[in-house]
């Protein structure tokens, strides 16, 4: 769906700020059904993979009790109802679930692998190339400093390619290396107080134009609350 010429003008920037992975999965299977019953098909499908994965990473940290809590509150988010849209969030969270869950088990090039995937997704996976060069410097512990910096840089970097190859494709047709940036917080307003898009997304429109999903968001928002508190 990304036209072969790109620039950044209003009739381009809602498309240049979406990255590719989410669509190219969709894409792939489409064949299958209809597009967008198939886009919706692979999001309710990640999303329980995302939960059973993060249920084995806590059990793995903690135990099946508090593995069962995490995964409550990772269900009942009120951010969660994506899992049943043409969102790629889910793609983005079970990618992220699966990189964690190689991290805890001590296969650091695997994780690597899934968080590339994860970044080319969603640009919120950045958060897994931290995750990886820790990890990878831990883990290292018997090698020599300069070696163990190489291995978790390098991993780190593996970890961010799929961000980085999106940047570098919008660069190339569009004559911008800040085109992605621009279309972020010059179109969609991206960015600025932490806490504003929950407040937008799930309280705003109970008063602009009240309706089941926006009622039923902010009902998820009170029982995750609840659980919070509860456990």
């Amino acid at each position: 769906g990304y036209p072969r010429a790109l620039r950044f003008d209003p009739a381009y920037a809602p498309l240049q700020a979406f990255f590719p992975g989410y669509p190219i999965v969709v894409r792939l299977l489409s064949p299958f059904g209809h597009p967008t019953a198939t886009a919706v098909v692979i999001s309710v499908i990640a999303g329980a993979i995302a939960a059973v994965l993060l249920w084995l990473v806590a059990q793995r940290l903690t135990n099946a009790a508090t593995a069962t809590t995490a995964t409550a509150l990772f269900v009942f988010f009120p951010g969660s109802f994506v899992f049943g849209w043409t969102y790629s969030e889910g793609v983005m969270c079970a990618l992220a679930a699966a990189c964690c869950f190689f991290l805890v088990r001590r296969r650091p090039l695997a994780a690597a692998w899934y968080g590339a995937a994860a970044t080319l997704v969603r640009p919120n996976a950045l958060a897994l190339v931290v995750a990886v060069g820790i990890a990878t410097w831990t883990l290292g512990r018997g090698l020599r400093v300069v070696p163990r910096v190489a291995r978790s840089i390098g991993l780190a970097a593996l970890t961010a390619s799929g961000f980085l190859a999106f940047q570098g494709y919008l660069w190339v047709h569009s004559g911008s290396p800040t085109t992605w940036w621009r279309a972020e917080h010059d179109y969609w307003r991206q960015g600025g107080v932490p806490g504003y898009e929950l407040y937008k997304v799930g309280i705003r429109p109970l008063f602009d134009h009240p309706g089941f999903i926006h009622v039923a968001t902010f009902v998820f928002l009170l029982i995750a609350i609840g659980l919070t508190a509860v456990t």
